[in-house]
């Protein structure tokens, strides 16, 4: 992994870290701050794409013993932009905190 030290050419956004929520435009869905700001805490478990969904939220089905730690998705600041995507993952104890580290609040889209 490729820790970043300074901005990269073309990618220095004024922030020392993070930036604040909504400081750029939304992508084409509305969505803002999709990619790099920070790792996204997520409630899955870690585990095999190859594991069966749980009914009703998705979440994987790791088998008892099987792994605690949790998933971050889509990578931060202190990554170079390789790592900016929504497809990485990376593993922590569910008790990590960093400043690198946050959540994004959802909703369920309405029926219809």
């Amino acid at each position: 992994i490729v820790v970043r030290r300074d901005p990269l050419p073309g990618f220095d956004d004024g922030w020392v870290d993070h930036a604040p929520v909504g400081s750029f435009r939304p992508n084409r869905f509305g969505l803002f701050d999709m990619h790099g700001n920070l790792w996204e805490l997520c409630a899955d478990r870690w585990g095999s794409y190859e594991l069966p969904v749980r009914e009703g939220d998705g979440l994987r089905l790791v088998p008892e013993g099987g792994s605690r730690e949790v998933i971050n998705r889509s990578s931060c600041f202190a990554y170079d932009e390789r790592f900016a995507r929504c497809a990485l993952r990376n593993a922590s104890e569910p008790s990590y905190r960093y400043k690198s580290l946050g959540v994004r609040p959802a909703r369920p889209l309405a029926d219809g």
